[in-house]
């Protein structure tokens, strides 16, 4: 039996004082992550306009959702509440994480 391979491919998109952004292409899906270093009202509000040119670059590039995973949903839902919940997986090192998407039809589709 062969083993199934992942095609990955991994890039920052946004890396500033305040957050880095990666995207993550995993088989045509479209990964989100997230690493916020300093955390802040003003913060907050860049990050969300980041998201919204983030939300278009993707539908432009053939994506219909972005995904991401975290252990407290709430704080994606920050940035956009349009998330809605997939499941969960598990990692034995680090627990539980909840997986999430954003449907960008909702935004730009017809």
């Amino acid at each position: 039996m062969q083993e199934a391979k992942e095609n990955i491919l991994r890039e920052t998109y946004i890396d500033n004082n305040y957050y880095t952004v990666d995207l993550e292409d995993c088989d045509g899906y479209l990964f989100v992550h997230v690493d916020v270093h300093k955390w802040s009202p003003n913060v907050l509000k860049m990050m969300k306009c980041d998201w919204e040119n983030l939300k278009y670059d993707a539908y432009m590039n053939g994506y219909d959702h972005i995904f991401t995973y975290t252990q407290n949903m709430k704080y994606s839902r920050l940035i956009d509440d349009s998330i809605q919940k997939a499941g969960e997986m598990y990692n034995p090192v680090h627990g539980t994480f909840d997986v999430g998407y954003w449907t960008l039809e909702d935004y730009y589709g017809n």
